[in-house]
């Protein structure tokens, strides 16, 4: 995934490295609108926030 916001340049810089290697990937579709991928002790999720905190969004929005 391209580097191209600041969000995905933090991503991009911590995971540099390449030692994490993926147990699992969840992929963006236009009905979840998020992606997933978790390692063995860490899951990072991109997307809608709405989408990704469900229930919760609320809570959050302001």
């Amino acid at each position: 995934m391209p580097a191209d916001n600041s969000m995905m340049k933090a991503i991009h810089d911590f995971f540099k490295n390449g030692v994490c290697e993926a147990t699992q990937i969840v992929p963006f579709t236009s009905v979840n609108k998020f992606s997933a991928v978790v390692f063995d002790s860490k899951t990072l999720v991109i997307g809608a926030p709405e989408m990704v905190l469900r229930d919760q969004f609320a809570e959050y929005k302001d």
